[in-house]
């Protein structure tokens, strides 16, 4: 979690004229609270946006409160040497300027996300993934890439599985083994079947009218109901750090922090963990009586890890005297973040990539996937409407699992033709599906199946 001197960095390239020089890509909620807070970081720059809606481009300049001067330059260069910004509609451009340094994909979008790492590693820019939905459809494949490119292909700091990967390797250099990590997430009985209706709008306390009003879109506040979102940041966060599935998907245990070292540990130690060596979402309410009973002690947007260390007295005694949560043998023991500053923190990972040449998250390892389960019974004809839809929604597996079973990951499933009858709650599966094999996001993913079937030997 160490983020030291990155700031003392970031003045001395603003001294010589260096800044960091940022292109984003997508201009929505995400990029705003990052670039809203741009002018009071030393040494970066927005250089470029590209951005397919101008009218949502100019909406999210009027909200930072930018006059027109501040995004009207006509090319990168000008951008670039007068201090503002040029905003595209066409995310190549970025790719293929002189101007710019680091590029951030914050569309949300796997199959826009393939393609803009391809571009990265072809120009040789580093790339800050925000989309980590792409992350959980091929990020190990994508990682492989980027790695023979040259470039550095990172998670975005201050998004949870970033903060997750700096809590787990924070834990791990103490000297603790790692048992479970994990998010708070508030969760419902029933929700992994929730449909993207005014419903959601609701379950997030917000007036219905009002969400219409401003556009917003029931699929995408579904997917933090529906377990979607949850099963996509465990899975990234496991493909970082080698942790693993539990068995059953996520269960969302409703605890509180003190809570936390007895619950999320082995069966075998009296926990409520299939096994060692997991992630984990926990509720902060209690799931059989909705949003509205909480958890003492829990916090909705926060993050923690549960560790283990063995039972000598001495280490009992100084993992008391630290003041840690603790189970009755203080052998397992609980630390936590309780908030994440999503875009606000943004800027860390793209100091991190340029000052020291580390990620802050990739995914190196293909441990995990997030795969479809129907909400409904589909029949043939019918077409996948993806993440937050009404037809399925996203589960946490083992690779192995996902790889034997041929499941077809969520986040490449929509406008995929269902051909076989599948019942609700059922494994969708490539055979059940009708699919492009010429499309770029299929292709590098079968490609990516086929290397870890060779590697695990399944």
């Amino acid at each position: 979690m160490s983020l030291t001197n990155y700031y003392e960095e970031l003045q001395k390239r603003a001294a010589q004229g260096k800044s960091i020089r940022l292109g984003m890509i997508g201009f929505g909620r995400f990029p705003s609270t990052f670039t809203v807070q741009l002018d009071r970081i030393p040494g970066m720059q927005l250089v470029g946006v590209a951005e397919l809606n101008p009218a949502r481009a100019q909406k999210t300049c009027d909200l930072m409160e930018w006059p027109k001067e501040r995004y009207s330059a006509k090319t990168f260069e000008e951008a670039a040497r007068n201090g503002t910004t040029c905003i595209v509609t066409d995310a190549d451009e970025l790719f293929k300027s002189d101007f710019i340094d680091i590029l951030v994909d914050a569309t949300g979008n796997p199959y826009a996300g393939i393609h803009n790492v391809k571009m990265a590693c072809q120009y040789h820019k580093d790339i800050i993934m925000v989309n980590i939905e792409c992350m959980a459809a091929v990020g190990p494949i994508l990682n492989r890439m980027a790695d023979e490119a040259g470039i550095i292909l990172s998670y975005a700091y201050g998004d949870q599985p970033a903060k997750l990967c700096s809590l787990i390797d924070w834990a791990r250099t103490c000297g603790f083994e790692v048992c479970s990590a994990g998010e708070w997430r508030p969760y419902t009985e029933g929700d992994k079947e929730l449909p993207p209706t005014d419903i959601v709008f609701e379950r997030f306390g917000y007036d219905v009218e009002e969400a219409h009003r401003f556009g917003m879109n029931p699929k995408g506040y579904c997917s933090f109901l529906d377990n979607t979102k949850g099963a996509i940041e465990m899975c990234v966060v496991a493909n970082a750090t080698g942790l693993g599935a539990p068995e059953g998907g996520l269960h969302y245990y409703p605890a509180g922090y003190a809570d936390l070292p007895n619950i999320l540990k082995p069966k075998a130690d009296g926990g409520k963990l299939s096994h060692f060596g997991v992630m984990e979402v926990c509720a902060p309410n209690y799931p059989d009586r909705g949003v509205s009973a909480p958890v003492p002690g829990a916090f909705r947007a926060g993050m923690y890890v549960v560790m283990h260390t063995d039972g000598r007295p001495m280490t009992k005694d100084a993992v008391i005297k630290a003041w840690y949560p603790t189970d009755d043998t203080h052998q397992y023991s609980a630390y936590m973040l309780p908030v994440h500053g999503i875009g606000l923190e943004l800027g860390v990972t793209a100091a991190a990539i340029a000052v020291s040449r580390r990620a802050t998250g990739r995914s190196k390892f293909f441990a995990t996937d997030v795969v479809s389960i129907s909400k409904k019974d589909l029949t043939p004809g019918e077409i996948l409407d993806g993440e937050g839809g009404f037809c399925a929604h996203g589960e946490f597996f083992s690779a192995d699992e996902s790889l034997r079973q041929c499941a077809l990951p969520m986040g490449l499933s929509e406008k995929m033709k269902i051909i076989r009858p599948v019942k609700k709650g059922q494994l969708i599966t490539w055979n059940d599906v009708q699919f492009d094999e010429t499309n770029e996001g299929v292709k590098i993913r079968r490609e990516m199946e086929e290397i870890f079937r060779k590697e695990k030997r399944l």
